[in-house]
């Protein structure tokens, strides 16, 4: 092998290395910006009047007229509607990827 062939090897295997490390750059920031949308629903509905209502009425009334050994299958539906929309809003913000069917 004489330095032109080892010159072409060597260009080809750096070419190689660049083009996999640029891949798994671009797979991991596509990644990321499918998450920047379905983050920026999910403020909006923490600012949402319906949300804050919901959230303070779970927080401050739900105990006190609601016996909470029944459960939420129990609550009527206007109780059972907040709790549901706080609890989803909380597991989207553990899980931002479960909010779009896991993208």
């Amino acid at each position: 092998m004489d330095q032109s062939d080892a010159a072409t090897l060597a260009v080809s295997v750096l070419a190689l290395v660049v083009s996999v490390i640029t891949a798994l750059r671009q797979t991991t920031m596509m990644r990321n910006s499918n998450q920047l949308p379905v983050l920026v629903e999910l403020f909006q509905e923490f600012r949402s009047a319906e949300w804050q209502r919901a959230e303070a009425y779970v927080l401050g009334r739900l105990r006190t007229e609601h016996d909470p050994q029944a459960g939420c299958s129990a609550l009527p539906d206007e109780a059972r509607i907040a709790v549901n929309n706080c609890g989803s809003a909380f597991r989207g913000a553990a899980d931002p990827r479960g909010m779009n069917g896991g993208a």
